[in-house]
């Protein structure tokens, strides 16, 4: 899946500032379990340290969040940065004008999936 908005980075130690990532990117350095909350309000969760077994993935997958863990570097984001997160492809890219269309990825889920703006799927059954 994939989503887009502002970021916010969350500090383990500002956890008063925790409230401010409501329908935003939240980018942190590794989530932990008093991260809950907030990880619930976001968007999407990203995070420098885990992978697939980690606290942010199994947390994100419980709420159904979209996020990426294991990038390494988070000092390239700061807070109000406009980006998109494709967690299917694993890509986190610079901007948030790109179109967001709903669609079957896999079984019966409906996901977001990115697709550049302009771009127009239509399969036999529908068209978004």
């Amino acid at each position: 899946g994939a989503a887009k908005g502002g970021v916010f980075i969350v500090e383990k130690n500002r956890p008063e500032t925790w409230a401010r990532v409501v329908k935003k990117i939240m980018v942190t350095l590794q989530s932990d379990p008093d991260m809950n909350e907030a990880m619930r309000n976001a968007l999407a969760v990203i995070a420098a340290v885990g992978g697939n077994n980690s606290h942010t993935m199994i947390v994100a997958n419980e709420y159904g969040l979209i996020a990426i863990s294991g990038i390494g570097d988070i000092d390239k984001f700061y807070n109000g940065q406009k980006v998109t997160v494709d967690a299917t492809r694993g890509v986190i890219l610079a901007g948030d004008d790109y179109k967001l269309a709903l669609k079957d990825c896999y079984s019966s889920q409906k996901s977001f999936c990115l697709y550049e703006l302009g771009f127009w799927l239509k399969d036999n059954e529908t068209e978004w």
